[in-house]
């Protein structure tokens, strides 16, 4: 199966004379066929979970049990999480803008 963005053309085996038309997708699929609702799930779950990863990490550097150096929990957790973050509120101006173009 090709993916959406390799540009090669998927062919099918059709009888002689025949006419066969491909009707594009209503709703974006993005690479590997997944859906937008798939993805935004997606998301959702990795900034909770960055979330409260991040939370762990504050609470056990605050209790003074934290094994791991300040640079790995901001390199490994709140970093992602801030990226994870503005990316949501990207999301979210993107598309409201988008349903307010409509």
């Amino acid at each position: 199966m090709a993916s959406a963005s390799s540009g090669r053309r998927e062919e099918a085996s059709v009888e002689e004379g025949r006419r066969v038309t491909i009707q594009p997708s209503p709703e974006p699929v993005l690479l590997a066929g997944v859906n937008a609702e798939d993805e935004r799930f997606s998301w959702r779950v990795a900034l909770a979970v960055m979330l409260i990863l991040s939370a762990v990490a504050s609470l056990a550097y605050i209790l003074n049990v934290n094994p791991f150096a300040i640079s790995f929990n901001i390199s490994l957790v709140y970093l992602p999480t801030v990226v994870l973050v503005i990316g949501h509120f990207v999301t979210r101006a993107r598309g409201k803008a988008n349903s307010s173009a409509s």
